[in-house]
Parts: C-alpha cells; structure tokens; sequence
C-alpha cells in the first residue's frame, strides 16, 4: 500500500537495479541537464504526490569522479559536489514541507 518513487540520472538504476520494484520511476539522461531535471522532479513529487519511500540519485559528481578523480583537489569533481549538496538541501526542503 506504499506509493515509492525512485528519480535517477543514472539509467540502470530504475532499468536493472529497481525494476518493477517502484510505482514511480523516472530517468534523465545527460550530464548537468539530467540532474536539474531529477531535482525538479523530485521536489515537485514531494510536494505534489507525497511519496511514502522516494529514492532520488544525482549521477554528476559520479562522472566528474570517475574523469578526472574523486579527490578534493580536483576542481571539477568539487563543483559537483558542491552543486548536488545544493539539490539535496533544495528536496530536503520540500520534504520538511510536506503536509502530514
């Protein structure tokens, strides 16, 4: 009886990983744009739909890591973290503000 949700940049995450395992499941492909993408889609399921389990996956700092290193002097790999730590405070954001 639980409506779950899974939003992924990454396609084998909802194609292979969760398959058949969620109602809601959604992929955006593409670096940069797929992870705007999955955070508007997450902050507007949480707000409009109110999932009971909802598992969102940003994939940039992932590419960023994997091309030039998962390291804190590697600039690249920094920014996306930083930005992706912006997106999580933005769907925590909605989630705090979700009527109970």
């Amino acid at each position: 009886d639980y409506y779950t949700v899974s939003i992924a940049s990454w396609k084998p995450i909802n194609d292979i990983i969760l398959k058949g395992q969620v109602d809601y499941a959604k992929h955006y492909p593409g670096y940069g744009h797929g992870d705007y993408q999955v955070l508007e889609d997450s902050v507007e399921t949480l707000i409009k739909t109110d999932p009971d389990v909802m598992f969102t996956y940003f994939g940039d700092v992932d590419v960023a890591g994997h091309q030039e290193g998962f390291s804190v002097d590697e600039p690249w790999y920094m920014h996306e973290v930083e930005k992706v730590d912006g997106a999580v405070g933005q769907v925590l954001g909605a989630l705090k503000k979700r009527q109970y």
